[in-house]
C-alpha cells in the first residue's frame, strides 16, 4: 500500500518517538499512512501475549504513549473511521499486555479512552470499541475496569461540579449562595470524560450494592443517585449557559441511567423509606461518610432546588428516550424491559414511589385563594415546577407496565388517589382556564397522558398488546365510571369539612382549600361521563353536588354550578325526575350571591328550569326562578355585566314561557325600558333582539303596552345616532317597531307622530321606514292587516307569520 511504503521509506528507526509520533507517522496528513503506522507500533508493542524486547527498550512509559496517542489522538478525533477502528483495537490489545505494568490511575485513563470511543457515531468503530471491552478488557481485566470505573465517577462528580475560580471569591464576598460552575465543556477533558461515563452506563458496568461479580467487594453505598444529582446540576449550568451540545450529550447519559438495572437505584430517590431520599437531601451524607463527596462539592449539590434534579430524573426513566438510544447504540447489554414488546410487572417498589406522589401533588392552600398576590404567584411557580417533573415520572412508572396488584393499599385506594391527582391539573374545562394557581394547560395535557397510561396499565391482560390506541376521553370515562362509587363519597366528605384518611393517601384537614379541590376534583370526573355513564351513578352524584351547592364558599358553589349544568345537559327530565325539585331549589336560592358565580347561575338557571319543566309553563319553578332573577337584576340594574350575561342567556326561557311571560311584565319591561338608554351598545342592541323575542310570544297582550312600548323604541331609535353602532342599532328598533305594528298599527303610527322631531328629516324617520316600498296591507298575508287581531284563526296565523319573519 502507498502509506506503509511511505511508512518504511522513510529511513528513520520507526523505534524512535518521532518515526511513530511525527508527521510521517500518526500525524500523516495521509490516513494510510496513519493506518499503516497504527499496524507497525503494534507490531514492534506486542508479540503474542507478551512484551517484546523493543518494548522493554522503549520503557514502559514510550508503550503508554503509545497507548494514549492511539486512543486520544487517533481513536477519538481522526476523521477516518478506518482509522479509529484500528487506533482503538490496537490500543486495547497494547493496554491488555501492559496492564501489570501501569499505574491505577494510568489505566483508567486509557479505560476511558476506551470506553469514549463507545459512543463513537460510526457503527463499525462502536462495535469495535464494545467488542474491545465486552470480549477483552471485562474477562481478562474485570477487576482493573471495575476500580477504573469507580474514579471514572469521581472525576467526572468533581469536574461536572466544579466553581469558576474567578467567580468563587465574588461569590463568597458578595454573601451570594449560588456558584457559578466552569461547565464540563470548559473543563479540561471534560467531554472525554462525560463521554467515558456515558458509555459506562451503557454497558451497565456502574457498581451498585451487592454486586457479587465486582472485585475485590461491591461498593458500600449506591453511586447512582449521587450521578443523577450531579448531572442534574450540570445539566442546569449547561442550559442557563446556552450550551446545546453539552446539554444534549447530558441528557444521553441521564437516559443510560435509566437502563433496567439502575431503575431501581432511581426510583429509590422518590422512596420514602429510602436512605437515598431525595426532598430531604439527606443522600448526601452517606456518599460524604465513604469519600465519594467533599465539602465544597457538597455545598455545590445542597444548593440544588428540587424541581431541577425531578427534572433530570424524568428524563433518565423515560422509555421513550430509551428506546431511542438503544436504536443508536446497538449492544445486547442495553435490554431494558421498559423498551420491549415484553409487558412488566410493576414492582411494589413501584406502588410506594407513585402513593408518594400523589401525597407531594397536594395543592398549597394559599394557591386555592382568590387573591392573586404576589405571594400566591411565586407558590404558584414553585408548586407548577415541583408538579410537572413528578407527573411525567409517574407517567413514566406506569408506560408499558401491567398494574397486576389489586391489595391494599395497592389497590383502588391508590388507583382513586392518581384519579383525583390528574383531576387536579387536567379540571376546570375550557371555562376555569387560567383561573386557578394550581394547573397550566401543560400540566392538564400531562395528566389527561398519565390517564390514557394508568387505564392501558389497569386493563392490559398479558396476552394483549399494550399499545392499543385510545383517547383520553374514552380512557378517563372508563377509570371514573369504574371507581366513582368509591371516588363521590370521599369528594362529598371533604367539601363538608369532615377529615378523609385512607391508607395510603395522604389525610385532609376538611379546611377550605380542600373543599375547594375537592369540588375542582368532582367537576372534572363528573365531565368525564357522558348521557349513559352519568345516568348510572345518579343516586351518587346528586348527593354530593347538592352538597357542594350548599357550601358557603362561592369557588365551591362554582364547580358545583358547572357539574350541574353538565348533568342537565346530558341527562333526560325523566332520568332527573326523582332529583328535579332539590336540584331547581337549589337552583333558585344560588340567584343571589356572588357576582362572579351570576353567569353561571343564569346559564344553570335558564338549562334547568326549560329542560325539566319543559312545556308545563304554568309549573311554579318557571315563576320563582324568573322572579329571582328578576329582582337580583333589580338591585343592580346598573351593572352592566349582569344585564348582558342575563340578556344573552335568557332567550331559552322567554321561548319556553310564551304567553306567561305577561304576568311577570310589571317587572320585566321597566327593567328593560331602562337598559334600553344603557350607555353600551351591546346592551341596547341585546335589549331590543329580547323585546322581538317578547313581543312573537305574547302580542295578543302587547296592545295593552303599545305606547310605552312605542315611545321607548322610538326614543332609542333617535338616539342610536350618538352611538358607535347607530346602523345596528336604528336597524333593530326598525324590526320591533314593525312587529308593534302588526299587533296595533294605530297605536304605532299615533307614537310615531307624537314622537316624531321637528328637525328630524322625513327621510330619516321610522315612520318613512316602515311605510316605505309598500303599504302596510301589501306587506301582510291574507287577514293580516295593521289592526288588532280578536280571533284564533288570526292568532295562529300571525303567530306563524312572526315567527317566519324572525327567521
Amino acid at each position: 500500500m502507498e502509506g506503509e511504503v511511505a511508512f518504511s521509506a522513510s529511513g528513520v528507526d520507526p523505534l524512535q518517538p518521532d518515526s511513530v509520533f511525527g508527521s510521517k507517522g500518526f500525524r500523516a496528513p495521509r490516513w494510510r499512512t496513519r493506518l499503516a503506522a497504527i499496524e507497525f507500533a503494534l507490531q514492534h508493542c506486542v508479540i503474542d501475549d507478551g512484551l517484546s524486547s523493543a518494548e522493554k527498550a522503549l520503557g514502559f512509559k514510550f508503550c503508554e504513549q503509545v497507548v494514549r496517542a492511539l486512543l486520544y489522538d487517533l481513536a477519538l478525533r481522526d476523521s477516518q473511521w478506518q482509522v479509529r477502528k484500528a487506533a482503538v483495537e490496537s490500543a486495547t490489545t497494547i493496554l491488555l499486555s501492559a496492564k501489570d505494568s501501569l499505574s491505577p490511575s494510568s489505566f483508567a485513563d486509557n479505560i476511558l479512552g476506551v470506553l469514549a470511543i463507545f459512543l463513537d457515531p460510526q457503527p463499525e468503530v462502536h462495535e469495535t470499541a464494545s467488542r474491545c471491552i465486552l470480549e477483552q478488557l471485562l474477562p481478562t481485566s474485570s477487576r482493573e475496569v471495575h476500580v477504573a470505573v469507580l474514579t471514572l465517577c469521581d472525576r467526572f462528580i468533581r469536574a461536572a461540579v466544579q466553581v469558576d475560580d474567578l467567580q468563587a471569591g465574588k461569590t463568597k464576598s458578595s454573601g451570594l449562595s449560588r456558584r457559578k460552575l466552569l461547565g464540563l465543556d470548559n473543563v479540561p477533558g471534560g467531554e472525554v470524560l462525560l463521554a467515558g461515563v456515558t458509555a459506562v452506563a451503557c454497558l451497565q458496568l456502574l457498581p451498585l450494592p451487592g454486586d457479587e461479580v465486582i472485585p475485590p467487594q461491591p461498593p458500600e453505598v449506591d453511586i447512582i443517585p449521587l450521578l443523577l444529582l450531579v448531572t442534574a446540576v450540570a445539566f442546569e449550568d449547561a442550559q442557563k449557559r446556552e450550551s446545546r451540545v453539552l446539554a444534549k450529550d447530558l441528557t444521553r447519559f441521564l437516559r443510560c441511567m435509566g437502563l433496567g438495572v439502575y431503575r431501581r437505584s432511581l426510583l429509590s430517590m422518590l422512596n420514602p423509606h429510602s436512605s437515598f431520599y431525595l426532598p430531604g437531601m439527606n443522600l448526601l451524607k452517606p456518599y460524604k461518610k465513604s469519600g465519594h463527596l467533599d465539602e465544597d462539592t457538597a455545598d455545590v449539590l445542597i444548593e440544588t432546588e428540587l424541581p431541577l434534579i425531578l427534572k433530570a430524573l424524568a428524563v433518565a426513566l423515560d422509555p421513550c428516550g430509551v428506546e431511542e438510544l438503544a436504536n443508536r447504540v446497538t449492544v445486547t447489554s442495553l435490554s431494558n424491559p421498559g423498551s420491549s414488546d415484553e409487558k412488566v410487572d410493576l414492582c411494589e417498589e413501584d406502588f410506594i414511589v407513585l402513593q408518594h406522589i400523589v401525597e407531594m401533588t397536594c395543592v398549597p392552600s394559599v394557591l386555592t385563594t382568590t387573591l392573586k398576590d404576589e405571594t400566591a404567584e411565586i407558590e404558584s411557580r414553585k408548586f407548577l415546577e415541583l408538579a410537572y417533573p413528578l407527573l411525567n415520572i409517574s407517567k413514566f412508572i406506569l408506560e408499558k407496565k401491567v398494574w397486576v396488584s389489586t391489595e391494599a393499599p395497592f389497590g383502588n385506594e391508590l388507583v382513586g388517589g392518581l384519579i383525583l391527582c390528574c383531576a387536579t391539573f387536567a379540571g376546570g374545562g375550557a371555562e376555569n382556564s387560567g383561573a386557578v394557581l394550581w394547573t397550566t394547560k401543560e400540566h392538564g395535557e400531562l395528566a389527561t397522558s398519565f390517564i390514557i397510561c394508568l387505564h392501558k396499565s389497569l386493563n392490559a391482560p398479558r396476552s394483549n398488546p399494550l399499545n392499543g390506541d385510545h383517547s383520553g376521553s374514552e380512557c378517563s370515562g372508563d377509570l371514573v365510571s369504574l371507581h366513582l362509587p368509591s371516588l363521590l363519597p370521599r369528594l362529598k366528605q371533604i367539601i363538608k369539612g369532615e377529615s378523609v384518611s385512607g391508607e395510603g393517601l395522604r389525610d385532609f384537614s376538611g379546611n377550605l382549600s380542600s373543599s375547594v379541590i375537592a369540588a375542582h376534583q368532582m367537576e372534572w370526573c363528573l365531565q368525564q361521563l357522558e348521557h349513559q355513564k352519568l345516568a348510572l351513578h345518579i343516586p351518587l352524584i346528586m348527593p354530593c353536588v347538592l352538597t357542594a351547592m350548599d357550601h358557603f364558599s362561592r369557588e365551591v358553589k362554582g364547580y358545583a354550578m358547572r357539574s350541574l349544568l353538565h348533568l342537565a345537559k346530558n341527562l333526560s327530565a325523566t332520568e332527573f325526575q326523582w332529583n328535579k325539585d332539590v336540584v331547581l331549589d337549589a337552583v333558585c336560592r344560588n340567584l343571589t350571591g356572588s357576582e362572579e358565580l351570576w353567569p353561571t347561575a343564569v346559564k344553570l338557571a335558564v338549562k334547568t328550569v326549560t329542560c325539566y319543566e319543559g312545556d308545563n309553563v304554568r309549573s311554579s319553578w318557571y315563576r320563582q326562578i324568573f322572579n329571582g332573577m328578576l329582582e337580583e337584576l333589580d338591585r343592580q340594574r346598573d351593572s352592566q355585566e349582569r344585564r348582558v350575561v342575563w340578556l344573552q342567556e335568557i332567550t331559552p326561557q322567554l321561548e319556553a314561557m310564551g304567553l306567561i311571560l305577561v304576568v311577570h311584565f310589571s317587572k320585566l319591561l321597566p327593567l328593560l325600558y331602562y337598559w334600553l338608554h344603557a350607555p353600551d351598545d351591546t346592551t341596547c342592541l341585546s335589549v331590543l333582539a329580547r323585546l322581538r323575542t317578547i313581543i312573537i310570544y305574547t302580542w295578543p297582550r302587547v296592545p295593552a303596552h303599545m305606547q310605552r312600548l312605542t315611545m321607548e323604541v322610538v326614543k332609542t331609535y333617535y338616539e342610536a345616532s350618538s352611538r358607535k353602532a347607530v346602523v345596528d342599532v336604528q336597524t333593530a328598533a326598525v324590526e320591533v317597531l314593525q312587529l308593534l305594528k302588526l299587533c296595533g298599527g294605530q297605536e304605532v303610527a299615533e307614537a310615531l307622530q307624537e314622537e316624531r322631531g321637528k328637525c328630524v328629516p322625513e327621510s330619516a324617520h321610522p315612520r318613512s321606514l316602515l311605510e316605505s316600498n309598500a303599504s302596510p296591507s301589501e306587506k301582510l298575508p291574507g287577514s293580516m292587516q295593521p289592526c288588532r287581531i280578536s280571533s284564533w284563526t288570526q292568532l295562529f296565523s300571525s303567530r306563524q307569520f312572526l315567527c317566519n319573519y324572525m327567521l
